[in-house]
């Protein structure tokens, strides 16, 4: 009896022996070979591309900094020669009013006037030549936000509201920019009626 377990015992020891496996594990320790002449060759190349971008970027990064300044530049130039061409044309007329001016003294104060009115008219000339519009509206025109200005409001019986009353300044405009709005006043149509005045008014009349 015995006997009979210990055969037992030894078999099932035989069954939890693991076997030996049949293939290694791959080993996880770095290759300590060199690089080859090709690989080196190839990382030179990397490395010089590398180089050679950042180069590119650089100077692509300066050129469009001076591009900015030179069309800042060209923009204050222009500018200013607009300026230049817009007085030369107005100096002139500043001349023929001084010497309006000074014919004053000799003269007559018709001579004045005529002199005066030479020198507005060849300043609206001027103006014209330079694109520049006069915006000048007419009493009974709707009012324009956009090309007029209201400086001055009040009721009247006769005129619709936002209707045009007078013009007290005349506009400027070049092309669809407007230099000056038109100042003008405007209708409030007509008055609201008091209703208590009204009520409390003597129907005599007294």
């Amino acid at each position: 009896m015995a006997g009979e377990k210990k055969k037992n015992d030894e078999e099932r020891e035989e069954e939890s022996v693991p076997e030996p496996s049949g293939s290694a594990a791959p080993s996880t320790e770095a290759s300590d070979e060199p690089l080859s002449d090709a690989d080196l060759a190839a990382l030179r190349e990397q490395a010089a591309k590398a180089d050679e971008f950042e180069e590119n970027w650089l100077r692509t990064a300066a050129d469009l900094q001076n591009l900015q300044r030179r069309a800042t530049r060209d923009k204050d130039l222009a500018r200013r020669m607009a300026v230049r061409d817009l007085l030369s044309a107005l100096l002139p007329c500043f001349d023929n009013l001084e010497r309006a001016v000074s014919s004053s003294d000799e003269g007559t104060p018709e001579i004045l006037l005529q002199g005066v009115s030479m020198v507005s008219t060849e300043i609206r000339r001027v103006l014209s030549d330079h694109g520049v519009e006069v915006v000048a509206p007419t009493a009974g025109e709707r009012l324009d936000p956009t090309r007029h200005e209201a400086v001055f409001s009040r009721h009247d019986d006769e005129v619709e509201e936002n209707l045009i009353l007078e013009v007290h300044e005349k506009g400027y405009a070049l092309g669809e920019v407007i230099i000056r709005p038109a100042r003008v006043a405007v209708s409030l149509g007509v008055a609201p009626v008091d209703e208590e005045a009204e009520e409390n008014k003597d129907p005599s009349g007294d």
